[in-house]
């Protein structure tokens, strides 16, 4: 909401207000000519400066998020400015809402009017502020701050924006969310209970990588749900498991095309819809192949004669998978 310059004047002063004044002890002396210059420059930039309707804009929306009910209509006007913005004012805007929503002692209704405005904003704030606000999060769960924890989740999960949580925590999320998921599909009731599981685990995920811990885990989780448990498709969830897969990378793809040789994807393999929906996988997995090796075994699968849960004993197949290993990190 300053000048660049004039952020450049104040953060030089706050450096000789810490270092070379009596707040410390230290052996340099300031002049009262120094002080007032310095007086001269905090009245010029900050206390004298004229207010932009934007800044004007901001203060009124900061006072009206604490103060008043905002509807959604309400949200969608607001917005309207949001377009007009910098990048340092999106950034700054979006950070001010985090601290209000995260705080302990914020209201319901607060909460709630923020609600309806991140999603308008979110959009307009760079990557670094959203890694940010991730940062943020891990250092509530560091600190055992569970209410600003969870307060902090909350936040990300209105924009779908848990990708931006530090590896090391959403390893331990997607494991758990994976764990979740393979209960409900070896249920028997998973046609109703896969497809929210399926939509949370789409969430952590995002569009970032999958954490090395669990990167194994995940292809065989998303291979076998994909597969169906052999009795019929859970309709609502299997165009997730598609989207997803189609989100493989080349090595995730040659984890799931090896997949024939886990104990339980050979196992479901003995049922005809297992078998159709794994030739399906192989489809979808051929674009990201690029290994010569690799492509000769989907060909080798493809031809099969013999009953697919019988593959890997197979021994052809058995030393192609051997060497297909090798390359898998």
């Amino acid at each position: 909401m300053i000048s660049e310059l004039g952020f450049k004047h104040l953060d030089y002063i706050r450096y000789m207000r810490n270092w070379a004044s009596a707040a410390h002890p230290n052996q340099n002396e300031l002049t009262g000519l120094q002080i007032v210059s310095w007086l001269e420059t905090c009245i010029n930039e900050v206390i004298s400066l004229p207010l932009s309707n934007i800044t004007i804009e901001i203060k009124k929306l900061l006072t009206n998020i604490k103060a008043n009910v905002i509807s959604e209509e309400e949200a969608k006007q607001i917005a309207s400015f949001f377009q007009d913005f910098s990048q340092e004012q999106s950034n700054t805007l979006a950070q001010g809402l985090f601290g209000i929503y995260t705080r302990t002692d914020t209201t319901t209704q607060v909460r709630d009017n923020i609600h309806r405005l991140l999603p308008y904003l979110w959009g307009l704030v760079d990557e670094n502020t959203k890694n940010l606000f991730g940062i943020k999060y891990g250092k509530f769960v560091a600190n055992n701050d569970q209410e600003e924890q969870n307060n902090a989740r909350a936040f990300l999960e209105i924009v779908s924006a848990e990708s931006y949580i530090p590896d090391g925590l959403r390893a331990a999320e997607i494991e758990t969310a994976l764990d979740d998921l393979l209960i409900a599909h070896r249920g028997t009731n998973n046609f109703y209970s896969e497809p929210p599981l399926a939509r949370e685990l789409s969430r952590l995920i995002g569009d970032s990588k999958i954490p090395e811990q669990v990167n194994k885990k995940y292809v065989l989780t998303l291979v076998e749900a994909f597969l169906t448990n052999g009795h019929g498709t859970a309709w609502n969830a299997d165009p997730i498991y598609t989207g997803l897969i189609k989100q493989f990378d080349s090595n995730q793809a040659l984890i799931a095309i090896l997949s024939f040789n886990d104990e339980t994807i050979s196992s479901s393999l003995q049922f005809k819809l297992c078998q159709s929906k794994f030739r399906e996988l192989l489809e979808i997995l051929k674009i990201k192949i690029t290994s010569s090796a690799v492509t000769e075994l989907i060909k080798e699968i493809e031809s099969f004669s013999g009953p697919l849960d019988k593959m890997k004993d197979d021994s052809r197949f058995k030393q192609k998978v051997s060497t297909l290993r090798k390359i898998v990190s």
